[in-house]
C-alpha cells in the first residue's frame, strides 16, 4: 500500500509481519551505492552485490497468520489497517 502523499509503501507476507519502507530511504541508498556508467559494463550479480541492502523503516509485529492487506489511513500517513 502506497500512503497518501507517497513518502511510504506498507507490505504484508507470511511472517504475520508489516513492513513499512520509506521511498527517500530506497532512493538514497540506490543513488549511493552504484555508479550507473559503471553498472552498464557489470553482471547482474556483480551490480546486485554493489547497491546497499534496502531495510525497512519499521517492522510491526502481532499478526497470528499471513498478512494479507494492508492500508495507510489517507488523512494521516503514519496509521495502518491490516
Amino acid at each position: 500500500a502506497w500512503s497518501a502523499r507517497g513518502h511510504h509503501v506498507a507490505s504484508g507476507g507470511r511472517d504475520c509481519s508489516v513492513l513499512v519502507w520509506s521511498l527517500a530511504d530506497a532512493q538514497s541508498s540506490l543513488a549511493a551505492g552504484l555508479d550507473p556508467r559503471a553498472a552498464a559494463s557489470m553482471s547482474p550479480h556483480e551490480r546486485r552485490a554493489r547497491v546497499k541492502s534496502l531495510t525497512p523503516c519499521a517492522v510491526l509485529h502481532g499478526h497470528t497468520a499471513t498478512v494479507e492487506d494492508v492500508a495507510f489511513n489517507p488523512r494521516d500517513e503514519r496509521l495502518l489497517a491490516s
